[in-house]
């Protein structure tokens, strides 16, 4: 509660003395739409804009048969300057992560003829649990945050959620940007998504742009929060809206940069279109005979930390298998992922009154083995692999086998993402919960102001799966986020080292 009272007062605090925050949008230069295309002598089309307004092109973009730039034009048609497209010689790389925005919604605007300086977007599996800080850590290879969120069970006493979060202390990524929106104004984002995510994109436009002009050609990774906050409040609409300006930020920025750019774009995670119902987590498991507290004591005592809305939960508790299995019977929860207590290489995954156990072997080898029917719903795929002779004697499965079998499941990559939970923080929870769709556990205040169209954590693929695409070309169809950098970096994107001074 005293949290809670904390983010009242400090959201009143911003709406005084931030009147002028949108001060950012007034920065966005955003390219005008097309007067149209334009079909040359060889069947070339060159789709041709107005910057000047005066009536006439003065850029264009040449289109490949398949509808991918090849090449930009400075000035008329008639003159001009005329480069390939991805531009060679020297040049900046401007990432941008915006949070939330799916795979699926950037597939189909790219199809759609949208982004198309941009070589396809791949998809990209998100850790577990499907949340920020630990999935751009994986991007970014920024190591480990302290818990599933801000606030979370350290050192035998629940920690400061407010005070980690306004202090970016759960984010290591965010050392390694050089634009990120300030933490407390995070709130404020998800009451005006609209003006916020302009304020976003025209601060970091600026701040590119200024850079360069002072010489600095390290690489420059912005960090949108609008993303999360606009598909939270509009949906699909608002996301398909901010792939729009996103579209139009990026030509205003290649044209100012004379080609001499390369842009990533790229998500943390995905989002589930779906207005949830809140999950109490902390009441069911006392209705099952656990008992909710601040500081843990008991065999019995359970500590469920609550801060964002997210469709993912995390349990702290002596009794990691008594407790995964009571949350799994909850109404509202699909999944629950506890650590075996005599085993530090099994976890153990319920459903319902289902459960198996997941072997994490190491050497990228697994073992899925089903105790009472298949909570993560994969036997038929991996019967499939044991029927194509890919399983050992003792029925484990390599990962790259499991990898292309499970990468586009509704639970995608469960069995790497179940055993590679644990790594991803410095105080795990002993039970990792994963909400059926239209659910969500945690802080409730801002649902009253907010609303709530769309949320994210849980192990389903809409939730798990988001995007890069990058204008050095095209990359792997689907990858996970750990390995996002290296893939980037094979085609020539130049990324900071974490920990850099921004």
């Amino acid at each position: 509660m005293a949290d809670r009272g904390r983010i009242w007062r400090i959201l009143t605090l911003l709406v005084l003395v931030l009147p002028s925050a949108g001060c950012g949008a007034f920065q966005l230069r955003l390219f005008p739409p097309s007067l149209g295309a334009a079909t040359l002598e060889d069947g070339r089309v060159e789709r041709r804009y107005d910057l000047n307004r005066d009536g006439r092109p003065d850029f264009a973009e040449r289109h490949a048969a398949d509808g991918q730039v090849h090449g930009i034009r400075f000035g008329g048609p008639d003159g001009g300057v005329m480069l390939d497209w991805p531009s060679g010689g020297e040049v900046c790389d401007l990432v941008i992560i915006v949070d939330s925005i799916p795979y699926d919604v950037v597939d189909r605007a790219w199809k759609s003829g949208r982004l198309r300086l941009f070589g396809p977007p791949s998809r990209t599996i998100a850790p577990f649990p499907a949340v920020t800080d630990p999935a751009i850590n994986d991007i970014l290879g920024c190591g480990r945050s302290l818990g599933v969120e801000a606030r979370h069970y350290a050192n035998g006493a629940p920690s400061a959620g407010l005070r980690n979060y306004t202090s970016w202390r759960n984010s290591p990524w965010a050392g390694r940007v050089k634009y990120r929106l300030w933490a407390p104004a995070h709130g404020l984002s998800y009451l005006d998504p609209g003006t916020w995510l302009l304020h976003e994109l025209g601060s970091i436009q600026a701040a590119f742009h200024a850079g360069r002009e002072r010489g600095d050609r390290s690489p420059f990774v912005g960090y949108v929060v609008g993303g999360s906050s606009i598909g939270a409040r509009y949906s699909q609409e608002g996301h398909e809206h901010a792939l729009d300006l996103l579209d139009r930020m990026c030509r205003a920025v290649i044209h100012r940069s004379g080609g001499q750019v390369r842009i990533t774009l790229m998500s943390d995670h995905g989002h589930a279109y779906e207005s949830p119902v809140r999950v109490r987590l902390d009441q069911g498991l006392r209705a099952a005979g656990f008992h909710p507290v601040s500081r843990i004591r008991g065999e019995r005592d359970v500590f469920v930390p609550e801060w964002g809305m997210i469709s993912c939960a995390a349990i702290y508790t002596p009794s990691p298998l008594e407790a995964a299995a009571a949350a799994a019977r909850l109404e509202g929860v699909e999944l629950a992922i506890a650590r075996d207590p005599d085993d530090r290489s099994a976890r153990h995954v319920f459903s319902g009154e289902l459960s198996a156990r997941v072997d994490c072997l190491g050497d990228g080898w697994f073992r899925y083995v089903p105790l009472r029917g298949d909570p993560l719903r994969i036997e038929p795929q991996l019967a499939e692999l044991r029927a194509a002779g890919l399983a050992r004697a003792d029925g484990a499965l390599a990962d790259a086998a499991l990898f292309d079998a499970l990468s586009r499941h509704e639970f995608p990559d469960a069995l790497m993402r179940t055993c590679r939970a644990d790594d991803l923080f410095a105080h795990p929870p002993d039970v990792y919960v994963s909400l059926a769709p239209g659910h969500f556990s945690g802080e409730s205040t801002f649902r009253a102001v907010v609303g709530l169209s769309a949320t994210h954590g849980s192990m389903r693929y809409e939730s798990s799966c988001g995007f890069v695409m990058t204008t050095a070309g095209a990359l792997p169809p689907v990858l996970r986020n750990a390995d996002v950098g290296e893939a980037l970096r094979r085609v020539g994107v130049r990324l900071p080292d974490c920990g850099a001074e921004r």
